[in-house]
């Protein structure tokens, strides 16, 4: 069975107008709680404005009193640095003043020192010239010592090695400016064939005997400029040797002679003598 259906009421303009007008009031309602809302804010505004400028008010007043604080601190910094500055000056000054007071008198003290070096000195040179004045004469003397001591027998005590020398000379000088050479011999042993050249010292070293090693090299150069053929010896004589000095002597080639109570004796070198 189909049952009849139900029918819609249909709205009056009475329920619609009043539907209007509830919402009308709802919607008045609203705008006014809104407007209260944003009243109330426009004061929260106001009032955080009003305390913003109060605390820029407060931030000003605060700088310039720390502008002033910073001011004062910095005035009382300057005339501290000021006060500081001027004993740091005043301190410098005197502590310059009495450096200046030491120096002077250690100045004075080392020109004192050196017025007593120099005078030291003064006597020092006097004696070094008196001792090279005894040095000189002492030299001068050695080929009196080689002619009056050694040279009476020298010869003979060469030819006891083979060597007949004819003649003999003391002090025997060699200058040639040509060829650059220039030699000074205590003793000049020499024949046609052979010559021995005696350097003479009261005590000799090693570096003696070195130098008249040179020296016979010289030698060897001015006879061969002079074609002459000769061999030439080397001989080494002392009144004080050592025996270190004894064996570099006879090590080199060289003769030794050295006294022997009141004679002289030669020694021949280690090995063959050297010839140049």
């Amino acid at each position: 069975m189909i049952l009849p259906k139900r029918s819609r009421r249909q709205p009056t303009f009475r329920t619609v107008w009043a539907t209007l007008d509830r919402a009308a009031l709802r919607q008045e309602e609203a705008d006014k709680r809104f407007n209260e809302r944003l009243d109330r804010m426009a004061e929260q505004l106001d009032r955080m404005a009003e305390q913003r400028k109060e605390a820029d008010q407060r931030f000003d007043e605060q700088r310039k009193e720390a502008d002033q604080r910073f001011d004062e601190q910095r005035k009382e910094a300057d005339q501290r640095f000021d006060e500081q500055r001027k004993e740091a000056d005043q301190r410098f000054d005197e502590q310059r003043k009495e450096a200046d007071k030491r120096f002077d008198e250690q100045f004075d003290r080392m020109a004192e020192q050196q017025r007593e070096v120099d005078k030291r000195l003064d006597r020092m040179a006097r004696q070094q010239e008196e001792t090279q004045k005894a040095l000189g004469q002492l030299s001068n003397r050695l080929g009196q010592i080689v002619e009056h001591i050694m040279a009476p027998n020298l010869k003979e005590k060469f030819a006891a090695f083979g060597y007949c020398f004819s003649q003999m000379a003391a002090d025997f000088y060699i200058n040639d400016a040509r060829h650059g050479i220039a030699l000074e011999i205590d003793a000049f042993l020499e024949n046609g064939d052979c010559a021995v050249a005696v350097e003479v010292k009261v005590k000799p070293n090693i570096d003696d005997v070195n130098r008249h090693i040179k020296r016979m090299e010289k030698l060897r150069t001015y006879a061969d400029t002079r074609h002459d053929r000769r061999q030439f010896y080397g001989a080494i004589a002392g009144t004080v040797i050592t025996q270190m000095v004894k064996e570099y002597v006879l090590d080199q080639g060289l003769y030794l002679i050295e006294p022997s109570g009141e004679d002289v004796v030669v020694v021949p070198p280690h090995g063959l003598p050297k010839a140049w």
